[in-house]
């Protein structure tokens, strides 16, 4: 089981400090708000003015802080993005109805021998190849979320060589493939971010809200099985309910 305070501990010092100066942000200051000055850090936090600046410098990569002249460093407005769902929908419907433009770096696309957990979801064999989607999805330049879809090669033949050709999976699953996304089944969790997604997210990444969908078309049969791991910080989940979604 991975030790938080441990692995925090036996970070590089420059990251400790950046952790320290991203806690008094998170629980006192304000978009808008001045840090106090690097001096006034350095006393305060025990640590030189080099670490004191790097750490800032860090900050203000993953966009929490900006040096503005003439007044110091300011705390930004965080990148939040709510995701509302009312019915079956791609991530890049859902981003383009709130009038935000999500951007889209391909890191996958390939045949692949999936794991057990991914057969078992599709309900495929052993040696049945299924098509592995991996995609980094951000808005307004802002890493949000790491997006992985796993769907039966027999219903996107050419998938693998002709790509997307949309920034929509579901979109290209519609006008390619004739495939209507109908149903779905989600689960919610969240956990500590693995080292390899916060390279994808950014360094300042400390939990991550994954979402596990199951998506079947009208007539029941499994297309889709899909994992997306989001940032916490920047990233609300909401869906609606019903009187006849409610448990009783």
């Amino acid at each position: 089981m991975v030790n938080f305070q441990e692995a925090q501990d036996k970070a590089p010092l420059y990251e400790q400090t950046r952790l320290q100066i991203l806690g008094l942000i998170q629980n006192g200051l304000c978009p808008g708000d001045l840090l106090p000055t690097q001096e006034e850090l350095s006393r305060r936090m025990g640590a030189s003015l080099i670490t004191i600046k790097r750490a800032i410098q860090e900050l203000a990569c993953d966009g929490v802080v900006q040096s503005v002249r003439g007044r110091g460093t300011v705390v930004k407005k965080p990148t939040t993005i709510l995701d509302q769902r009312k019915g079956v929908s791609s991530w890049t419907d859902s981003i383009t109805s709130l009038g935000k433009e999500p951007r889209t770096t391909l890191l996958r696309l390939e045949r692949i021998l999936p794991a057990q957990k991914v057969r078992h979801q599709l309900n495929t064999g052993s040696r049945e190849p299924v098509i592995h989607l991996e995609r980094l999805r951000s808005v307004e330049d802002k890493p949000i979320c790491l997006m992985r879809n796993f769907i039966p090669t027999a219903l996107v033949p050419g998938l693998e060589d002709e790509g997307l050709g949309r920034e929509s999976l579901y979109q290209c699953l519609r006008e390619r493939y004739g495939i209507e996304p109908w149903d779905a089944k989600e689960s919610l969790r969240a956990r500590l971010v693995l080292p390899e997604e916060r390279v994808l997210l950014g360094a300042d990444t400390e939990v991550v809200l994954t979402i596990e969908r199951l998506t079947k078309d009208a007539s029941g049969r499994v297309i889709e099985w899909a994992e997306v791991s989001a940032r916490a910080d920047r990233y609300v989940y909401e869906t609606e309910l019903h009187q006849s979604n409610l448990i009783r």
